[in-house]
């Protein structure tokens, strides 16, 4: 049985899969994920797991070299948006308006559904790679 980091068999199966640019959807309980998108949800109840729990626990399994999120989160969210920032602190960013945030979403390669209520809460990851 695996001891440390993510032991949720489906995402730390995803996480090893991906590969060098490829992107995750890490969301809040209400975002609409399209259809053909494959989800691991995570969401037991309103709030749990919150996402900053997943986006810490991604950040220790993963390499992320670039987050999108919603302009909206920087400026409604100020909170949800320093602790992503204080997560990734070298990762770049981009911010979209919402609408063209969730237009990227059907580029991923898979999503994390979370607990968290928190509008606008809605990350896009791209995988970086360790080799240096």
């Amino acid at each position: 049985m695996k001891r440390t980091g993510i032991i949720h068999g489906e995402l730390a199966k995803q996480i090893a899969q991906i590969g060098h640019q490829d992107l995750i959807l890490v969301c809040n309980a209400g975002l609409a994920v399209p259809n053909n998108i494959l989800t691991i949800d995570l969401a037991i109840t309103a709030g749990t797991p919150d996402i900053d729990t997943v986006l810490k626990a991604m950040a220790e399994e993963m390499k992320i070299e670039y987050y999108f999120i919603p302009e909206e989160l920087r400026e409604e969210q100020k909170e949800k948006y320093e602790a992503v920032k204080k997560l990734m602190p070298d990762a770049k960013e981009e911010a979209n308006p919402f609408i063209g945030f969730k237009s990227f979403t059907r580029n991923v390669k898979f999503a994390v559904r979370t607990g968290d209520m928190t509008p606008y809460a809605n990350y896009i990851l791209r995988a970086g790679t360790i080799i240096e």
